[in-house]
């Protein structure tokens, strides 16, 4: 666990380095617990593979290039806070939508059924609501796993949970029981494996 005080610290080192910007303090503190150190004192990794680099959970595989051409090393707390701020000038909250459930309190109702959708762009979990949820279930119906005409709305429901935990062991992303984080949400690897589907 992070000592309280740093952590704090951390919160204060993205207000200000985003003064105009509070949510991405929320999305410090979704990415990575307000954390870039591990106890051991090596950084934190995350996501599918540990690819997933500190604070902010920057993906080195398309950041770590960039930033090295800009001076930055994103292993560093300072280099992380820097390029995130790059990349947030950017592009601004896009690079973190895929836990946008957890920083925009508004994301589960962001995407209304009625507008067009087209790619999983968003980590949905059991619960939410929209456009991305009515593809979610039409790529599930695709893929062989949920019968059409098993949900009534565009809600992630009881047999969309199923159907995607189902798909997700069938693909080898994770089965229920065996530890791995993201089992029943459409994370990276759901998303990107549900591509063919869509």
């Amino acid at each position: 666990m992070p000592n309280v005080s740093f952590a704090a610290s951390l919160d204060r080192l993205v207000s200000l380095a985003f003064p105009d910007t509070p949510a991405m303090v929320e999305v410090a503190r979704c990415e990575s617990g307000l954390r870039h150190y591990m106890q051991n004192g090596s950084v934190l990794r995350g996501g599918l593979g540990g690819k997933m680099i500190g604070l902010f959970q920057l993906h080195e595989t398309y950041h770590r290039a960039t930033a090295r051409a800009m001076g930055l090393n994103i292993d560093t707390l300072a280099g992380n806070v820097l390029y995130a701020k790059h990349l947030y000038a950017q592009e601004g909250l896009a690079p973190w939508r895929s836990s946008a459930h957890c920083w925009d309190t508004g994301a589960q109702e962001s995407t209304s059924q009625a507008e067009p959708v087209h790619t999983l762009t968003r980590m949905l979990r059991f619960g939410a609501k929209g456009g991305e949820v009515v593809l979610l279930q039409d790529a599930l119906i695709s893929a062989g796993n949920l019968a059409a005409g098993t949900f009534a709305s565009a809600t992630f429901d009881i047999p969309t949970l199923v159907a995607l935990v189902r798909f997700q062991c069938a693909e080898g992303i994770g089965c229920l029981g065996n530890g791995v984080r993201g089992v029943g949400t459409t994370n990276a690897a759901t998303r990107e494996a549900l591509v063919e589907y869509l």
